[in-house]
């Protein structure tokens, strides 16, 4: 991880290399990922592509399934789908969950997707988190919000956790799809996890964009108590949606409250914000 972060690959590859001179640290699968790794991280796929072929016959080392799933993310990464597809097939039943899940982040289209999910199940493959979220997050953007949370209802039943991603998807599906209520309850959540702040600024946002201003305007409260800084545009929206609403105490209360959060720069460009609003 040191060597991918700080871009040493030179020194990655030379340690790895120096590996046959030491009998006592005999270069194994778990090393060649490691090499491969640092290639990946640094996207450098050539190389990458080129070790992988050379190297496990030298070292004698059978690639397996975390090799090939690093190929999958290699193919992926260079948007080369229909390569990594016809790598998932050649290796078979040495697939795990995490192969298939390289794919379903990669593919394009619906009846792709739908199919790898099919095959995974045929397979006996048990979906664990990442294979959730993806299809949460697929079916949201096809519009198919309730599909999704009935498919979060299911992984919870299955003992799999939802995280912050999985609530994300939902509320910015809902939101999307102009059912806020939807996505209010989603976000009053279940217990599993905290919703993050990119989600309370998602309803936020759809809250003043629909006119939805007094709910928005105790959204914006509940963002303030969290000690987050509501996104600006939106804060611009709701002051300007109060005062023509009558509301002037209400807005003049929100331009204060983001006035003790900020500093700096921040509070600048919010103070140009407040000059141009009728207040």
């Amino acid at each position: 991880m040191l060597y991918c972060s700080a871009g040493m690959v030179d020194h990655a590859v030379r340690t790895f290399n120096q590996m046959e001179h030491h009998n006592s640290c005999p270069r194994t699968e778990k090393s060649l990922c490691a090499v491969l790794s640092v290639y990946l991280d640094n996207k450098m796929y050539d190389k990458f592509h080129e070790t992988f072929e050379s190297v496990p016959p030298k070292i004698g080392v059978s690639p397996g399934v975390k090799s090939y799933n690093l190929v999958l993310r290699a193919f992926c990464e260079e948007k080369r789908v229909e390569s990594a597809r016809e790598l998932l097939d050649k290796i078979g039943n040495e697939a795990n969950i995490d192969s298939y899940n390289i794919l379903l982040g990669a593919v394009g289209n619906w009846v792709e997707f739908d199919g790898i999910v099919k095959e995974l199940l045929k397979k006996g493959l048990e979906p664990n988190l990442t294979t959730y979220n993806h299809r949460i997050l697929r079916l949201c953007k096809n519009k198919e919000c309730v599909r999704a949370k009935k498919l979060l209802d299911e992984m919870v039943s299955k003992g799999v956790k939802p995280n912050s991603a999985s609530y994300d998807a939902l509320i910015f599906g809902f939101c999307k799809v102009g059912d806020l209520e939807s996505a209010r309850k989603v976000l009053e959540g279940d217990g599993f996890v905290s919703p993050p702040s990119f989600a309370y600024y998602t309803l936020l946002r759809h809250m003043v964009e629909e006119g939805e201003f007094e709910s928005a305007l105790e959204m914006c409260k509940e963002i303030i108590r969290r000690k987050w800084v509501p996104p600006f545009e939106a804060m611009r929206g709701l002051v300007t949606g109060l005062i023509e609403r009558s509301k002037a105490e209400e807005a003049k209360e929100v331009v204060d409250k983001m006035k003790k959060r900020l500093r700096g720069p921040a509070l600048d460009s919010w103070q140009q914000i407040e000059a141009a609003l009728p207040l």
